[in-house]
């Protein structure tokens, strides 16, 4: 394992650092990382005024504990100016491995100014860049000692565990793709089963959890509007039994609780299929979710069959079995349009129907959104991109100014 760690220009003092029933008495922490977690690879990290300073001591007591050949001094300047800050970002990122198969100790007990910092925002980085495994980042708390100058080392690797959790909600309420979180949640349940298996209070829901935000990402990313509803209302019965659970196991889930409940509660519905009205009022709202989060495919989908399911339910059919003719009276309307023909009246066992002409029109539009998008571009005179996105941000409002509320009597579908 490789070691990462810092020389400073303070006056060091002896103490005897403990770890996990271990201790190494040395007035230089990073030998007590040698020694007390086994690295056999030190990249020592200073100022040319620290190296002349501690660099000659700290390699006399490594050499007197049989370990002269495993430090590489790396030279670093003192972060003056923002320019030499990305000078020592350079550097940290130069002294980390490059492949994720090597595994590093950071040790920011001996950074000064803002290298601690620094170094835990470059590790964090080169996780996700490099794949880079941070094993441990640790702390030799000096100031934590006790009145024989026992002096702890705090193992603070859980903070990159936070990072990692951050990174994935991010993603999540940003986008609504969950597999970071829910990979995240999984290991918080996993942990603790595996440490002590045989304990009486482990986790029991955060699986549980993590499975339904799965299963609503992945109906979000392929445009299952009812699928989607569904596993939205079982997230919310699941976050219900494990608030306890994520303080507990999971704390920055915890946090993120409330958020999850606001965002996607609006979007639950148990049984979509038995409240037309329901179903239709909460496609609009995963509509909106959809175009604030810049997921254009997904909405243009989506737009296209509410168009359908709110003309279905203008005239009190069933949002299933009369889908197929519904669409063909849009089709049939909108080609009129687009030939200047007036469209007409169709009866085929619903009465007689008269499509307006801003349904034909909005069919129209949506439809030729829909075909360059599914055809990716592939046409003789494709969209622009900005064209495309400046036409789906506009879907809401057009939408909400076309459709009006259904007739009464359409309440739901025949079963």
């Amino acid at each position: 394992m490789r070691a990462v760690s810092f020389l400073g220009l303070s006056d060091y003092s002896e103490a005897c650092y403990v770890f996990d029933g271990r201790e190494c008495r040395t007035a230089y922490f990073p030998v007590a990382v040698c020694e007390l977690f086994g690295a056999r690879e030190l990249r020592l990290l200073m100022t040319a005024a620290a190296r002349a300073k501690h660099f000659a001591g700290l390699q006399a007591d490594l050499a007197a504990r049989g370990l002269s050949d495993i430090v590489r001094a790396v030279e670093i300047p003192e972060g003056k100016s923002e320019a030499e800050i990305w000078e020592l970002f350079d550097a940290l990122t130069g002294a980390l491995p490059s492949s994720p198969d090597d595994g590093v100790l950071l040790d920011v007990t001996f950074g000064y100014r803002s290298l601690p910092v620094l170094a835990v925002i470059a590790a964090a980085y080169l996780q996700v860049a490099r794949g880079v495994h941070i094993d441990k980042l640790v702390y030799g708390a000096w100031e934590s000692r006790d009145e024989q100058g026992r002096t702890p080392v705090f193992d603070l690797s859980p903070f990159l565990t936070l990072l990692r959790w951050t990174t994935a909600t991010e993603q999540f309420l940003r986008t609504g793709e969950a597999k970071p979180l829910t990979q995240a949640l999984e290991a918080a349940h996993n942990l603790p089963h595996r440490a002590t298996p045989s304990a009486s209070d482990l986790p029991r829901q955060l699986k549980n959890v993590a499975g339904a935000l799965g299963e609503v990402s992945q109906a979000m990313q392929l445009a299952r509007p009812h699928a989607m509803m569904e596993a939205a209302a079982t997230l919310a019965r699941r976050l219900e039994t494990a608030d306890s659970e994520a303080t507990r196991w999971a704390k920055p889930f915890a946090v993120l609780l409330d958020r999850v409940r606001a965002d996607y509660a609006p979007l639950a519905l148990s049984d979509p299929l038995s409240d037309a009205r329901r179903d239709l009022d909460v496609q609009r709202r995963l509509l909106d979710w959809y175009v604030e989060r810049g997921r254009a495919v997904e909405a243009i989908l989506l737009a296209r069959e509410y168009v359908i399911s709110s003309f279905i339910l203008q005239h009190g059919w069933d949002v299933i079995a009369d889908r197929d003719h519904a669409e063909k009276l849009l089709s049939e309307a909108a080609a009129a349009k687009r030939t200047k023909q007036t469209a007409g009246e169709t009866a085929a066992g619903h009465g007689a129907v008269q499509v307006d002409d801003s349904w034909a029109q909005l069919w129209n539009q949506i439809g030729d959104l829909r075909n360059d998008v599914a055809h990716c571009g592939m046409r003789r005179s494709p969209r622009p991109v900005r064209s495309i996105l400046g036409d789906v941000a506009k879907l809401p409002a057009q939408l909400a100014s076309l459709i009006t509320p259904p007739m009464s009597g359409a309440g739901g579908v025949r079963r």
